[in-house]
């Protein structure tokens, strides 16, 4: 090969490198910007490292992160606190997305110790099918309300729960699009969507590749 050659091949190289590099950092969001917009987003845990999921109740791919990743992330790094996870909503779906959205807003404002439960039941509402999930009408009012019945609480914080999800114009409505239109101010280009300290994960629904983000964060 002679050196003309392989000057061009070099610089075609250095071109998919830029790209590829490019393309993995493009949806990096500057983390201190981020961890202060979502400061007061549903959280568990209480390390430094904040890692933050845009998702959608009505998303089957959410459904799975929720069912097959999660449950890992919580054993290995959220129970024992060496992260603290935070949940905001994009409502891709319309309606049922938002009755989601407002419904877990509405737990938090009232029972804040048991949003999260409210939130497991929710994505385990979901239809088997992925199929099922986003294209048939599921995530309802009726639902909703059986799934606060569920909860451990008394008659009155149940009612209140149900009115505040109820009113268009209350705080639990106005923080669900407030969580939508933060996906959108940052550009998060698909649901589920990680970031660690403002780094987007890129193959979440693989936890090793998750798992070994975390523990770079970590170190």
């Amino acid at each position: 090969m002679n050196l003309k050659r392989v000057t061009i091949l070099l610089l075609i190289m250095g071109v998919v490198l830029f790209w590829t590099m490019k393309n993995a950092n493009e949806n990096d969001i500057d983390a201190d910007e981020l961890q202060n917009k979502t400061i007061h987003q549903p959280k568990q845990g209480k390390g430094d490292i904040i890692i933050i999921e845009f998702s959608d109740f009505k998303c089957p791919y959410c459904g799975l992160f929720e069912r097959n990743i999660k449950p890992k992330l919580a054993q290995s790094f959220i129970k024992n606190n060496k992260v603290e996870f935070r949940y905001v909503n994009v409502l891709l779906h319309g309606k049922e997305s938002e009755r989601g959205a407002r419904a877990a807003h509405a737990v938090n404002l009232v029972a804040p110790n048991q949003y999260w439960q409210f939130h497991e039941l929710l994505f385990q509402s979901q239809p088997k099918s992925k199929n099922d999930v986003g294209q048939t009408t599921w995530l309802t009012d009726d639902l909703i309300r059986k799934l606060t019945n569920q909860l451990d609480l008394s008659n009155n914080q149940k009612e209140r729960i149900l009115k505040l999800y109820q009113d268009d114009k209350g705080e639990a409505a106005k923080q669900a699009k407030a969580d939508h239109q933060l996906a959108k101010a940052y550009g998060v280009p698909q649901v589920p969507m990680l970031y660690i300290n403002g780094k987007a994960v890129k193959h979440m629904t693989n936890y090793q590749d998750v798992e070994i983000a975390i523990k770079e964060a970590l170190n």
